[in-house]
């Protein structure tokens, strides 16, 4: 019988630890899809002289840069992730890629939440200040937020 409760214990254990490297693995798999978006629109940005205007834009320019392949996030709404440390809300959000044009067009933001609490230190704060992207572990380059001539005037998940 008290082999069987240490064998419980340690099974225990060992789930909530695989859980944890799980989460990492996703978060590391996120950092490097923020990387492959960053890529996608600083070539549009290269082609048309301005950050892709629409959700479809962003999508077509990821295409372009990776073999025609789209990216979506590793758990695509089967889990959530964590908040900012200090942020003002404790509430999970829903997993993914976010993406803002800024700048009156000329510049953007890229950005992610990660899964795992021990990730939450990775949150860029940036300078970049468009909308909240403060929260989220974030690139891309933005001095001001749209004043309506941006065709996406708020994070719009890409999934």
């Amino acid at each position: 019988m008290a082999v069987m409760a240490i064998i419980a214990i340690l099974a225990t254990s060992g789930i909530s630890t695989f859980t944890g490297y799980l989460k990492k693995a996703r978060d590391t798999n996120r950092i490097s899809d923020v990387s492959t978006i960053n890529k996608a629109v600083i070539a549009a940005i290269t082609q048309t002289g301005q950050s892709p205007a629409t959700i479809e834009d962003v999508i077509t320019a990821i295409e372009t840069v990776n073999n025609g392949m789209s990216l979506s996030d590793p758990q695509e709404g089967k889990s959530l992730c964590q908040p900012a440390s200090g942020a003002e809300s404790d509430d999970l959000v829903e997993c993914g890629y976010y993406y803002q044009q800024c700048d009156d067009g000329n510049g953007f933001a890229i950005a992610t939440k990660f899964e795992a609490e021990s990730n939450q230190a990775k949150y860029a704060h940036d300078n970049i200040k468009a909308g909240t992207v403060d929260g989220y572990y974030s690139l891309g380059n933005c001095v001001a937020y749209c004043s309506g001539d941006c065709g996406v005037n708020s994070y719009t998940l890409i999934q």
